[in-house]
């Protein structure tokens, strides 16, 4: 099974984003996701077998513990640069710490030989991928075409995940949400 822990951002966006998506990344040449597979990643475990879930579970239970939040997205950023963009990604404006906290603490809570490699966390949602990258006016363009743009929504829970990749990209499978408090 191949594996991650993320939370979601809010219906809203996520139907907006499927609107603006197909439109920006067919100028751009590049592929977007579905809009109910948008997400933004905490931990990503990999391939596991099935009898590691309940160490996973129990993990995103012992980092819930802390109160919901709020986040403010937007902004358009790309990995590895703007030179040499392979992702464009939604950036997060307010809350970004709270989530890097949030991450930090569910990876703490799991035990270490399904702790992921660590990289400095960046909270972002990954908005489309490049085979090849992309002019960078073009770019600069969407994100100044995108920089008015924003969506306030709540954390309110740790979601585990299943991936299977399909010829057409990934699909998810919820296996277990862990809400915060309050």
């Amino acid at each position: 099974m191949r594996l991650f822990l993320a939370v979601t951002p809010p219906e809203n966006l996520r139907r907006e984003l499927g609107v603006l998506l197909p439109q920006w990344t067919e100028e751009l040449g590049g592929r977007w996701p579905s809009p109910e597979n948008l997400h933004l990643t905490l931990a990503f475990l990999g391939e596991l077998e099935e009898g590691r879930r309940e160490a996973i579970e129990a993990a995103a239970d012992a980092a819930a513990h802390r109160p919901a939040f709020a986040v403010e997205w937007g902004g358009l950023g790309v990995f590895p640069s703007w030179r040499a963009a392979r992702v464009a990604y939604l950036g997060v404006q307010e809350g970004e710490e709270r989530l890097a906290a949030l991450a930090r603490e569910l990876i703490a809570a799991l035990p270490a030989d399904l702790r992921p490699r660590r990289r400095p966390f960046r909270a972002h949602l990954t908005v489309a991928r490049f085979r090849r990258p992309p002019r960078q006016e073009d770019l600069r363009r969407l994100a100044a075409e995108l920089a008015p743009l924003s969506w306030s929504s709540r954390i309110e829970a740790i979601e585990f995940f299943e991936s299977r990749l399909h010829p057409d990209g990934a699909r998810y499978r919820l296996l277990s949400r862990h809400p915060l408090e309050g």
